[in-house]
Order: C-alpha cells, then sequence, then structure tokens
C-alpha cells in the first residue's frame, strides 16, 4: 500500500491504486474488545457539545396551537475509549458504516407543555470528526498501513436532521398584536412566515440530573398590517358613519335610523367572520375587545337616535295642546301667520330633543376618540 500511494490518500473517497485497495476496509472506527454501547464515556464533567440549526419553518398552525420545524441537530463529544483510523480532515469521508456498536446520545424532544415532540426523522448519521495529527507509528498497535487516531483528541460528531410537531401555549390576550414564544443555535430559515414573523431566537445549555439540556425558543412576533387593513380600519369607518348620523336633521329619523342600524349590522357580521377563522380561547383577545368597544358604541348611538327621535315627537305634539275651530281666513289666523316661522325656529333652538343630539354629538365622539386611543397606546406599547 505504502509504494501505491501516500497514507494520507487512504479511505478518502477516491481511488487511487489500480486495484481498488485504498478504498477496502474503511470503517473509521476501531472498537476494542468489551466496549459497551449502553454505557457513556468515562470521566466526569462529560462534555457534550450541541448545535441546533433550524433550517425552516414548515407550518404555524395558530387555530391548532402548533408548529412544525425542520431542525438539524449536531452532537459532539469525545470517547477516549475508541480509536480511529485514516480520518481526513473533511469529516464527510469519516462516515462510521455501523453505529450501533458505539455509544451515542440519545435524544429526547419535549414542547413547553411537557409533551413529547413529535419527530420525523431524515437523515441520520455519525462521524468521526478529526480534531488532532495522527499519532506516531507504533508497530504494536499498526494496523496494515493505516494512520491511527486517539479517541482522547478526536471527536465523534452525531448529525440528525428531522421535523418536529411541538404543541405550544399561544397567549393570544393581544392578537393581533401579540408575541409568541415557542420552545424546542443558529436559526438557518426565513425569518418573515405567512403570518408571523421570527424576531429573537435562543438557545440555553445546562445539565439537569445528570442530562444535558438544551433549551431552545422562538420567538414569533405577528405580521399585524393585515388585520389593521383588513379589520380595525373597516371596522373603524362604520364606527364613524354610525356617528355622523346625529349630525343629520332631527326630522330626518327614518334615515338617521337606516344608516345606524346598516353599520351595526356590517359589524356584527365583521365580528362573525373573524371570529371563525381566529383561534378560539377561554379568555378575551385584543381583538374582540375591539369589536366590542365598536359594537357597543354603534349600539347606543342608535338608543340615543330613538331618545331623542322620542323627545322630538312629544316637544311637537305638546302634553296640552288641544284643537280649535275657527273662522276660514280669521284675523286671528292671518296675525299669527306672520311669527309662525320665527316661533317655530325658536322652539326648535331651545327643544331638549336638539339639545341632547348636541350632547350625544360630543360625548360619542370622545368616546370614539378614546377607544381609538387607547387601542393604539396599547398595541403600540406591547409590540415595542
Amino acid at each position: 500500500m505504502g509504494a501505491c500511494i501516500s497514507r494520507q490518500k487512504r479511505c478518502d473517497l477516491a481511488i487511487d491504486c489500480p486495484d481498488n485497495s485504498d478504498e477496502l476496509n474503511c470503517n473509521p472506527v476501531i472498537v476494542p474488545d468489551g466496549y459497551h454501547s449502553e454505557l457513556p464515556p468515562p470521566g466526569q464533567p462529560f462534555e457534550l457539545k450541541t448545535i441546533v440549526r433550524i433550517i425552516s419553518v414548515r407550518e404555524f398552525d395558530l387555530l391548532h396551537s402548533k408548529f412544525v420545524v425542520d431542525v438539524a441537530v449536531h452532537l459532539l463529544w469525545r470517547d477516549p475509549r475508541l480509536m480511529y483510523r485514516n480520518l481526513q480532515k473533511d469529516y464527510g469521508a469519516n462516515k462510521i458504516k455501523d453505529p450501533s456498536q458505539l455509544w451515542v446520545p440519545m435524544i429526547r424532544v419535549t414542547d413547553s407543555t411537557g409533551s413529547e415532540v413529535i419527530i420525523f426523522d431524515h437523515l441520520s448519521a455519525l462521524y468521526a470528526f478529526r480534531s488532532s495529527d495522527p499519532l506516531p507509528d507504533d508497530d504494536g498497535i499498526i494496523v496494515e498501513d493505516d494512520q491511527l487516531y486517539s479517541g482522547h483528541s478526536n471527536d465523534l460528531l452525531y448529525y440528525q436532521k428531522s421535523s418536529l410537531t411541538a404543541m405550544c401555549l399561544f397567549d393570544l390576550q393581544m392578537y393581533p398584536f401579540d408575541i409568541q414564544m415557542g420552545t424546542g443555535f443558529d436559526f438557518k430559515a426565513h425569518k418573515r412566515l405567512m403570518e408571523y414573523t421570527v424576531y429573537k431566537y435562543t438557545m440555553d445549555i445546562f445539565n439537569e440530573n445528570n442530562k444535558s439540556t438544551a433549551r431552545v425558543e422562538l420567538h414569533f412576533q405577528n405580521l399585524h398590517v393585515y388585520y389593521v387593513i383588513n379589520t380595525f380600519v373597516p371596522c373603524l369607518m362604520m364606527a364613524v358613519i354610525c356617528f355622523l348620523t346625529l349630525c343629520f336633521d332631527l326630522e330626518d329619523f327614518q334615515n338617521r335610523i337606516t344608516i345606524s342600524i346598516t353599520s351595526l349590522l356590517v359589524l356584527a357580521t365583521f365580528f362573525t367572520q373573524t371570529s371563525q377563522s381566529n383561534p378560539k380561547t377561554s379568555y378575551v383577545k385584543l381583538i374582540d375587545a375591539w369589536y366590542l368597544a365598536i359594537i357597543c358604541q354603534d349600539f347606543f348611538t342608535i338608543v340615543a337616535l330613538v331618545f331623542i327621535e322620542m323627545k322630538r315627537l312629544s316637544e311637537t305634539r305638546g302634553p296640552n295642546k288641544r284643537t280649535e275651530v275657527m273662522p276660514l281666513f280669521s284675523n286671528r289666523e292671518v296675525r299669527e301667520g306672520d311669527n309662525s316661522q320665527g316661533q317655530k325656529r325658536v322652539a326648535r333652538n331651545n327643544s331638549v330633543a336638539l339639545t341632547f343630539n348636541r350632547v350625544c354629538q360630543g360625548l360619542f365622539s370622545t368616546s370614539l376618540l378614546c377607544i381609538v386611543i387607547c387601542f393604539i397606546m396599547i398595541s403600540v406599547t406591547y409590540t415595542w
């Protein structure tokens, strides 16, 4: 072998000898007699390096409180009981053919609810990772013409690529201005999803009960511009239209009440459609509170319109008004005809209905403005 090629070309996944002998018997690990694959490497503390790479967020299901991510996990450790041979700098050429004969850390994944995560493996492999120079030649341990490497100074690398389906306890009180945290690094996936964006990610590694634990947190922020355009703005427009009916002429009750009731019905339709597409919760979400406030605004506006109309009709009829029979074109009628229009204007300006209508204009405009300001402050404070 040595007369054919140098040792560095042994088991490098490239045929250099005419008889292909340089790529035969290339399992990079030498398992000694008495090795137990059930026992971890000796020595305390046992160092296990962990790298979790989020490849992509495949699904974020808000209705069913779950999300699916594609994850690549790298585990790196040393086993001094082993020896390696013909390790290449590219660890992809050092794949171990039978990982079951070696001790490999068991990966157990739980979500933020404490439940086991559903794992679908796409790929898993075990490699020897070259971290040092080969051992000097020793006739007592040389195997053929192989270069040997110590397990004390070279690593084992376990790679697993899988899809994880995890449940998550979403907090939707501020929905759609909510921020969610998924518990499971190097984040390589697209951060902007269909409805959420990943704005923060952390990873903590600690030991607990003689177990190495890696805690991965993904923070998702709702892309709320869609809801502002399709929910909040139309609702606000309906509330403004309903409020403007207070500016109509008092005697135009039919148009006042028709427009305000139509506005309320449109809001109820918006609320029904939004409720069907939003997740069901036992508590009130911010978007539910918005609908409730706007619908109440319209409802009390309609109540005020009805009350104003009742007062106007009662003032027009008068409680003690009596009908008098007078001669046709009497002198009294002629005298009163000149002052009738002026008296009506004075009576109308002093009516309770008109006064209450003006009070409602100021009251409902202030309440609508307060609702909008409160929701803007809450959303901005929580988002930033």
